[in-house]
Parts: C-alpha cells; structure tokens; sequence
C-alpha cells in the first residue's frame, strides 16, 4: 500500500491524470494525500504479532514511508471501507467511515511536522454530526479536552498597520513576512520582505518588529528590510506567545507554561527576566505592572507588579473562561466561555452603591449581538461590580439577584474572540 500511495500521489504529472495534485515539492508539508480504497480491497498492516495484518486498525497515516522513499516526502493517510456496507448504501456506507477519515486527518494534519501527537486516539469515543456526516472530535491541548473542530484555539495575528495603510505588515501562508505598500489593487504590492519561517509577529514601528519563528525562537527584527534574515537579536526561545510593550519590554510565555516579563538589551537567551506566574494558557498585559493572565484551570485573573513572586498579587476575573479580551486595567473585559457564551466582565473595584433593582433587563431576556450596544449586557454573578447598560442608561445589577439566562449568546463567539485577541492580545503560538 506504501508503494501504490507514492505511484498515486506521481500520477497527477506522470500520466496525466485528471483530479490528483503533481507531486509536492521536497520541502513541502502542505499537501497531503487521503487513501479511500474500494470496498473490496483489505489494506493491511503490521500491527504487533497478534495482529500482523492489521484487523484492529481502521485507518493509520504517515509521511514518507513510501516505495521509492523520499524526497519528495509523501504526506498521507488511508481508512479502511471493506467493513462498512455496499457503497450503493449512500450515506449510510459512507457515514460508517467518516469518522475514520476524519481521525487520520487531524492526525496526519499535526504530525506533519513530526510532533506525532496523536491528538484522535483521546477521543475515539467522541463522536458528533455535523452537516449530515458522522466526524470524531479530536484533542485540545488549549481546552484541554476533545472539540468538534468549529471551536478552534485563538489564533495569531494576520496583518498589522501602524500608519492607516501607509506599511502593512503581511504574513504569507508560506512563513514569509512582508512590507507592503501602497498603492494597492495589483497583488503582489510593492513590497520588501522582513523574515521567513515566521509563524507570528507584532510590529512595534515601521521598522521594529518582533516576530516568532516556526521554530520557537522570538527575535527582535531591525529595518531597513530587504535581506533575509534581517539585523536581529534573539529575545528568548522555546516560545508559545509574546507580546511587546516596546523594544526592552517583553511579556514572555514559554512552552512549559511559565510567563515571564523579559528586558533588553536583548542578544543573550534567555534575558533579564522575572517570573509572573506559571500554568499559563493565555494572557494579556496592560502595561509592565498589570496583566491579565488565563490558566490553565480556566481562571482570568488580574495580576499586578512587583513581579518575581509566584503568584503575584492577584485579583479573580472569572472563572470557566475559553478566551477574553481585555483593554486595560479597570474596565470592562470581555470573556467568551467554555459553552460558547460571550459575557462582559468588569475589574471596576469602585464602591458604588447597589441599587433595590437587579436590574432592567428581564429574566431570559437574550439580546442578539445587533442589539448588543443599543440593548445593553447583562453580566454573571462573577465579576465583582456588575452593570447593565439599559435605554435609560447605566444601571447596576446586583450579582446575588442576576436573572437566570441572561448572557450574551453568541452563536459566533468564538470567531468574535478569535479575531479580537488576534489583533489586541499576545501573539501566540497555540
């Protein structure tokens, strides 16, 4: 099977058959190839000496184990169908290997960089419909639990400008880093390339910019831009998320979880540092003495400086928390859920009186997100001051008396999380 996966994956250029790709490039992880074979053949494989011809697997996956071997290097998966019913069934025989295909794919999709994090065999028993086909969830190491997909983790920074257009800042699906600007209309614009192999970034200026490559080493990158790599010094490595309040200040999350707040001059790994805290998912600094800081254990909290003591001084923002958005110190923090609820929180430590009502708006009442800034929020029991922001104008909820099912649903809140944090919170790897 080995052998007919790498005549397949040749035959787009060698024989000219329509439907299947040319043969990737050498140094391409990118295009994968997914086997679904006839009803009637039995693939087989080696799966421990009680099993030599593999009746226990239904599918498996890998890259570059195909005859002749590499290069290029083959990405590929293959599911078995001759256990799954007559093709004539329709859906039915396809649906009772769906989630087979859909268990090599996540798998192959993360292994293709030789992790092999086997991120489907947690879930075996997780099963979920979605538009009609039968799918496995697969595991989250930033939910820490098995997801249907559609809820991916936050994602990093797409495109930056600092001067309303003038320079943007433009990451390619290929791991170039790019200049741009205008005028615009004719892609590619006029344009000069700061870095390759950058899986993130956050530009300080039009002529600073840190950014992380895909090997985990954050860089602290010099115009003018143009050679590649460009004048850089190294800030740390082994980095998940980063984000900078200026060329010697630099909020740090490592892989193992710790978050530290680094200074320059950077050059030598790793820099000055102090620990703020450990277990970290996700944070978000306001300036060098207040962060915002995501657990692992779902928690937000509010951490405050001096930093070097773990954990620092601290305030709970809220608990059960997926992702937030936070602004600065004492305001409003928006917090998206682990159910896929969108609630405003706020930090306010102010000593206003809670009025008799709980509040203007009633029970079950659930605005949509048009609504939101005319209808005004309802919020959880957890933060410590609540408010509503009503057609009369502010008023105070009282969190003890908070009508049940009064959350802002989002029934696309998570995109709405994804991109406010991609654009105003750390850049992360996760």
């Amino acid at each position: 099977m080995d052998s007919r996966a790498g005549s397949l994956a040749g035959a787009g250029s060698d024989e000219g058959r329509s439907g299947v790709p040319a043969p990737p490039t050498d140094s391409d992880i990118n295009t994968m190839y997914l086997i679904i074979p006839p009803s009637e053949t039995t693939p087989e494989i080696y799966n421990g000496p009680n099993d030599p011809i593999g009746n226990g697997a239904q599918g498996w996956h890998n890259e570059g184990v195909t005859n002749p071997g590499p290069p290029p290097t083959y990405y590929w998966a293959i599911v078995k169908t001759n256990d799954c019913g007559p093709p004539s069934g329709g859906l039915t025989f396809v649906n009772n290997f769906s989630q087979k295909v859909a268990h090599e794919l996540a798998e192959q999709f993360v292994d293709r960089n030789g992790t092999f994090k086997e991120v489907g065999d947690p879930c075996l028993n997780d099963s979920e419909t979605y538009r009609g086909w039968q799918i496995q969830k697969y595991w989250s190491d930033w939910d820490n639990r098995c997801i249907d997909g559609d809820q991916p983790p936050l994602m990093p920074r797409s495109f930056q400008t600092l001067d309303d257009y003038q320079h943007i800042f433009a990451p390619g699906t290929d791991g170039n880093l790019w200049l741009e600007q205008p005028p615009f209309g004719n892609p590619p614009p006029a344009r000069k390339q700061v870095d390759g192999n950058v899986f993130t970034f956050q530009a300080l200026d039009n002529q600073t910019v840190l950014s992380l490559g895909t090997d985990g080493n954050l860089w602290l990158e010099h115009g003018p831009f143009g050679t590649v790599p460009p004048n850089r010094e190294q800030v740390d490595g082994s980095v998940q998320a980063f984000q900078g309040l200026d060329a010697q200040t630099v909020f740090v999350q490592g892989l193992d979880g710790n978050l530290w707040l680094e200074n320059g001059p950077f050059g030598k790994v790793p820099p000055p540092r102090v620990q703020i805290d450990g277990n970290v998912k996700g944070f978000a600094a306001v300036d060098e003495n207040h962060v915002f800081v995501l657990g692992t254990d779902s928690r937000l909290w509010l951490e405050e400086g001096p930093f070097g003591h773990v954990p620092p001084n601290r305030q709970l923002v809220a608990t059960d928390v997926r992702g937030f958005l936070a602004q600065a110190v004492w305001a409003w923090v928006w917090v998206l859920d682990n159910e896929g609820n969108l609630w405003l929180d706020t930090t306010a430590r102010s000593p206003e009186r809670l009025p008799d009502d709980p509040g203007w708006l009633g029970r079950g009442a659930r605005p949509r997100l048009a609504e939101i800034s005319r209808q005004g929020f309802a919020m959880k029991t957890r933060c410590w001051t609540c408010k509503a922001v009503g057609p009369a104008g502010p008023r105070l909820i009282r969190p003890s008396a908070r009508p049940a099912g009064t959350s802002i649903l989002a029934p696309h809140g998570q995109q709405l999380g994804q991109q406010a944090r991609g654009y105003l919170s750390p850049m992360t790897a996760s």
